[in-house]
């Protein structure tokens, strides 16, 4: 799966599909884009309301409000491939609540488990996912 079907998968095809079965590179791919725009978010929530760049609000509220659309349109779909990641590898998506849960640990457990090679056979989640 190239980068555009990733981006394509993930925020229009299967936006909030947490069923099925997401290949690596749909995985990485997806995520290559999404963590830049996380940091991204974040930085502008810090510095938009000490900037003097004309917003005519110079409050935090005022930033949250404006960035937090954003942030949700792509939380839901990075949560939905990190699942179908882990049902591509056999494991319940429930494994997914280790990354908030146990701040540090968590995270690098699922990301661990997503570097995993796809489970050759079909699986309760789904048939094996075409690798394009």
């Amino acid at each position: 799966m190239t980068f555009m079907e990733a981006i394509k998968t993930c925020l229009f095809d299967k936006y909030a599909t947490f069923e099925g079965r997401a290949t690596r590179s749909e995985f990485w791919w997806f995520h290559l884009i999404a963590f830049p725009i996380f940091i991204l978010i974040q930085d502008l929530v810090e510095i938009l309301p000490y900037s003097h760049l004309g917003f005519p609000y110079r409050s935090g509220l005022f930033s949250l409000f404006m960035l937090i659309p954003l942030l949700f349109i792509f939380i839901i779909p990075v949560i939905a491939v990190t699942v179908r990641r882990l049902h591509d590898i056999n494991k319940s998506g429930k494994w997914y609540i280790l990354k908030p849960l146990v701040p540090v640990v968590g995270i690098i457990v699922v990301l661990l488990l997503c570097l995993q090679k796809t489970y050759p056979i079909d699986n309760q989640y789904g048939p094996v996912p075409e690798n394009k």
